[in-house]
């Protein structure tokens, strides 16, 4: 998979420490707020999505 939109969003404010975080990530919704009590710091989330786009414009991948 090719990194989506390799390019700094804002050129003009580049900073050489800067680091490009477009990639698939682990994500899972947490609608109940409840992340902590089921322990997702300790396992893997159950789903992928792709930054830099927002969850509403993509489909999540689960694993």
């Amino acid at each position: 998979m090719t990194m989506p939109r390799p390019e700094h969003p804002r050129p003009q404010w580049f900073r050489p420490s800067w680091q490009c975080l477009n990639r698939p990530w682990q994500f899972e919704v947490d609608r109940e707020d409840s992340g902590l009590e089921r322990g997702l710091l300790d396992r893997s989330l159950e789903g992928q999505i792709l930054v830099p786009f927002c969850p509403e414009s993509i489909t999540l991948r689960h694993r």
